[in-house]
């Protein structure tokens, strides 16, 4: 009877020596073990050196990043000046703009104004320019209301910008 383990023949030839197909193995693996092991130690002594010179490395770059932050955070203020400079600038300009504009519709204001008053001489007498004898009438509280700017010097109200006076 041939065991299925070591059939005869061909391969009878693969039996090792030593009389079981695990021991050449066996030794080749424990030849494997002294080897990882003295891998290992060695391993162990080049982490310890490779661990401090990674220190130095990181004690580096934790410099290096702060320089870069200080540097980063000078540089942001300066940014943040030259910002509020421009807006500054911006504002007052605006604010320049905005005055000469209101002075303009002023001017314009008190033109008409101006204009309404010489085109109805009869304006004294409180009579409408049609030539009838009705005096303009505002009941209490009915003038048109105007946006009223402190500098600006604007028509009595007994006269308003209408050109008549308050009844």
């Amino acid at each position: 009877m041939q065991s299925p383990q070591f059939p005869a023949g061909q391969n009878g030839a693969q039996i090792p020596p030593a009389g079981y197909p695990g021991m050449a193995q066996a030794a080749q693996n424990q030849a494997q073990m002294s080897q990882m092991g003295q891998a290992a130690q060695m391993q162990q002594q080049m982490t310890m050196a490779q661990h401090q010179h990674q220190q130095q490395l990181q004690m580096q770059h934790m410099q290096q990043m702060q320089l870069q932050q200080q540097h980063q955070q000078q540089l942001q203020v300066k940014a943040q000046q030259a910002q509020a400079q421009a807006q500054a600038q911006a504002q007052a300009q605006q604010a320049q703009a905005q005055h000469h504009y209101q002075m303009q519709m002023h001017h314009q204001k008190m033109m008409m104004a101006r204009m309404q008053q010489h085109q109805y001489p009869a304006q004294g007498q409180g009579y409408a320019p049609n030539g009838y004898s009705l005096p303009m009438q505002y009941p209490q509280g009915s003038m048109p209301q105007q946006s009223y700017h402190p500098h600006h010097h604007y028509p009595s109200p007994q006269y308003p910008s209408t050109g008549y006076p308050m009844g």
